[in-house]
């Protein structure tokens, strides 16, 4: 059985969200077509079954699940020189 997350995209519609989702794959049909589930909890798409083309998925990655963000103090607030790059290197280094 596979079970991976993925989202689902809307068909051609301009000014709605890309993706929908997420999606459990449920079964592999063939292999370029998957049947998936919707994983919300309260939802008749839950019930449903939907047979998706693999073009069509883009996998899910959990926000919970994310490296943190790069601190502030790691981004610089303007242009950076040449020296100013090296002696950051050798700070670094050492």
């Amino acid at each position: 059985m596979v079970t991976s997350l993925v989202f689902n995209q809307y068909e051609n519609l301009q000014l709605l969200p890309r993706y929908f989702g997420p999606y459990r794959i449920t079964r592999r049909l063939s292999d370029v077509t998957y049947e998936a589930q919707s994983m919300e909890v309260n939802s008749r798409r839950r019930s449903q079954k939907h047979v998706v083309h693999v073009l069509r998925l883009k996998q899910y990655f959990d926000p919970n699940k994310q490296l943190d963000d790069v601190g502030a103090h790691s981004i610089p607030r303007r242009p950076v020189t040449k020296s100013q790059t090296r002696l950051q290197r050798d700070s670094d280094s050492s």
